[in-house]
């Protein structure tokens, strides 16, 4: 895990103090230290060092940042296209909440089988629990109503399974495979 500690810093001359004093001992302005959390360089953190972010961020004003239209993946759900601002954006993460049984497995499963090139991992059921949904939804079960799923999309042969919940294990597993999606599902 990434550790930080506390430093005091003076806003007038830079100098850093492990205490607060009113007084900064360096050039001698009052109530000018405030305190800064400082990450440590060493950490043992998987994703901290493959990130290589370990360290202080950057502050910068709404004004000076630069943006630039991206192309959007359309997830073959209509209503969750709409909801995302057309599709998911490539690099962006989402997090999906609701109450326990309200269908956010579901969901995910249905999306996973309308893109390529996807990794589920499940951390609160086993791959086997995940792939009796996805036969459900295809339609494999039994269904008075025919298949749930008008599906699309590639073969499900590109849908990779992994039960984890270290993210660290997570991020090395998945680290160098060439993917559209990540799902992560857990509590």
């Amino acid at each position: 895990m990434v550790k930080s500690s506390v430093v005091f810093e003076c806003q007038n001359c830079g100098s850093q103090s492990a205490k607060w004093a009113g007084q900064c001992s360096e050039c001698g302005k009052w109530n000018s230290l405030t305190e800064s959390v400082i990450l440590s360089k060493h950490s043992r953190s998987v994703g901290a060092l493959h990130s290589g972010s370990v360290g202080s961020a950057k502050l910068q004003k709404l004004e000076e940042i630069e943006t630039k239209t991206v192309g959007r993946v359309k997830t073959g759900i209509e209503e969750l296209d709409r909801v995302l601002g057309g599709g998911i954006v490539p690099g962006e993460v989402c997090l999906m909440i609701g109450e326990p049984g309200i269908g956010k497995s579901t969901l995910l499963t249905q999306l996973a089988m309308n893109l390529d090139k996807v990794v589920y991992v499940c951390g609160e059921e086993s791959p086997g629990q995940v792939k009796l949904r996805i036969d459900r939804l295809r339609g494999k079960s039994v269904a008075k109503d025919g298949p749930l799923l008008n599906r699309k999309g590639p073969s499900f042969a590109d849908l990779q399974m992994l039960a984890e919940t270290d993210v660290d294990v997570i991020i090395v597993s998945v680290n160098k495979l060439d993917l559209s999606l990540l799902i992560i599902l857990f509590v």
